[in-house]
């Protein structure tokens, strides 16, 4: 089963991005480049979804990536994972 989540990129005025996933909102994160931002999204939504799973959360529907969540200083992208044992709810 595959899962593809939205992810939000903003410029971050300090420097680096600041990341969101406006399916899971409990995850936000940053990093300095967008290479590392990405990969600390990727570990903090799996955390996510690994808290869901362990707590009996549902895994949100997700929805396609678009320029819902983006502005001027940012963009959106997918992110996809696999793996047995996450079901949409």
């Amino acid at each position: 089963m595959q899962v593809q989540f939205a992810v939000v990129f903003r410029d971050d005025p300090e420097g680096g991005y600041v990341v969101s996933v406006p399916d899971l909102p409990e995850v936000v994160t940053e990093g300095d480049t967008i290479e590392e931002a990405r990969r600390n999204a990727e570990e903090a939504i799996l955390c996510a979804l690994e808290a869901r799973i362990d707590l009996g959360m549902p895994i949100p529907r997700t929805q396609p990536a678009t320029s819902r969540d983006a502005t001027k200083a940012g963009f959106v992208t997918q992110i996809t994972f696999s793996g047995s044992g996450w079901a949409s709810a």
